[in-house]
């Protein structure tokens, strides 16, 4: 999770460097429940979804969501302690909102398009959840939805992005805005790329800031969201 922003903070972006004694992780205290609750409500819909009629790829979108609470469970806690964190709120709002603006899509109507779109809309979405499983995973304990500092991540899908976390949930949510096309899907995928291009922007100041092996990782790893690309 990370880009090429300029070295030079401002006042908003500072990093600040956290205390060194011990501090309640307010993250893992309102994350773990949230995202347990999530997880048994997701089975819990997969279990009458497949009761009523059985779909293969909603069946594997389900297993993908349910494990991708679980990654993110198990990385909360057992996730370090972070050596800094920015003062912004504005990067603040954008974390909180870009990582929940998906679930928004749910409550748009299924539009119409063709066989082909509804598959690409499939494959997107199952694809993107796959990925951010992966990256979570190589994240491990450094994950954070707020801009924090705690190592350089550099393997798996880190090698070939800087912020594979949020492509994926890119590439995730431009499959339900296939799924539901419309002005208001569009706008809410193009305000998600802007989100995660705006946190993604303060994330690496900090790391710039406080931690002196992200400036190699940075040279060596071109792309900033999507693979090849940008």
């Amino acid at each position: 999770m990370t880009t090429t922003p300029s070295l030079h903070s401002t006042p908003d972006d500072e990093a600040v460097p956290l205390r060194r004694k011990a501090r309640i992780d307010l993250g893992r205290l309102l994350m773990v429940p949230l995202a347990c609750g999530l997880l048994t409500l997701n089975l819990l819909g997969a279990i009458a979804n497949a009761r009523k009629q059985f779909d293969a790829v909603a069946l594997a979108g389900a297993l993908l969501t349910a494990l991708f609470y679980a990654v993110v469970i198990f990385a909360y806690l057992r996730r370090s302690t972070a050596g800094a964190t920015t003062k912004s709120w504005s990067s603040h709002v954008a974390a909180i909102v870009a990582t929940w603006l998906p679930f928004a899509f749910v409550f748009l109507p299924r539009g119409h398009h063709g066989r082909a779109i509804g598959v690409l809309a499939d494959l997107l979405i199952l694809t993107g959840l796959a990925w951010s499983i992966w990256s979570l995973s190589t994240l491990g304990r450094s994950f954070s939805v707020l801009a924090q500092a705690r190592k350089v991540v550099s393997a798996g899908p880190y090698r070939f992005v800087r912020h594979p976390v949020y492509f994926g949930e890119i590439a995730g949510s431009l499959g339900l805005t296939l799924a539901r096309p419309g002005f208001a899907s569009i706008t809410m995928w193009l305000g998600l790329v802007s989100l995660q291009l705006f946190r993604a922007l303060h994330e690496e100041r900090v790391l710039a800031a406080n931690l002196p092996a992200y400036a190699a990782y940075r040279l060596a790893t071109k792309r900033r969201l999507i693979p090849f690309l940008l």
